[in-house]
């Protein structure tokens, strides 16, 4: 079951440090490493292992079986091989309400799904009213650099109180602007970590 993903045998004798592939887990960040020599029977001895809370046993299991360096079994006894998803998830690419965790694949708000492909690019959701952009702005719990925040001209006002409103909730977040795309009848603006 050789993947480019995986580990083969002949990866794991010279593998140190922490795995540079694998499924990325959205809690910790760590890559969650795949091993081409982990078969079912090996996967269940292992799985009963970490459901008896004998985690330290399973580890070495997989040390003693596949080769593997001690810190990619014990991520991947951690994780029981599979990456954990962030609660809740980014914006639906459809209807732009969040998704109960980062791994869905279907809405729980507009039911759309996309089981059996990638996610479509999101759909850009213009704010014409400044507390739907602000509720936007705080429920968004990824990188500034992901979050754009689409924000109709209706609500450029000429003393500039709507966008003041919504940059108190970006400052809160201890964001910074990194610039805007003017587009018709509305503008996107980037965010960043300060510098």
């Amino acid at each position: 079951m050789s993947n480019k993903d995986s580990y083969s045998r002949e990866d794991l004798r010279t593998a140190s440090g922490l795995p540079d592939r694998g499924e990325l887990c959205h809690q910790c960040g760590a890559r969650i490493p795949q091993f081409d020599e982990l078969d079912g029977e090996l996967y269940q001895r292992v799985v009963k292992l970490i459901d008896h809370q004998q985690k330290a046993l399973a580890t070495q299991e997989l040390v003693s079986a596949l080769g593997c360096p001690v810190t990619f079994a014990k991520i991947w006894v951690t994780h029981r091989g599979k990456a954990k998803p962030k609660y809740p998830g980014p914006p639906c690419p459809y209807c732009g309400k969040p998704l109960r965790t980062s791994r869905a694949k279907q809405c729980p708000h507009c039911f759309r799904a996309w089981h059996h492909e990638e996610p479509p690019e999101p759909e850009v959701v213009v704010f014409s009213d400044v507390h739907n952009a602000v509720a936007s702005v705080e429920r968004y719990e990824g990188v500034p650099e992901e979050f754009q925040l689409a924000v109709s001209d209706s609500l450029q006002d000429p003393v500039g109180v709507n966008m003041a409103i919504i940059g108190d909730a970006i400052l809160k977040k201890g964001w910074d602007m990194n610039g805007y795309h003017q587009m018709e009848g509305y503008r996107i603006y980037r965010y960043k970590m300060p510098d």
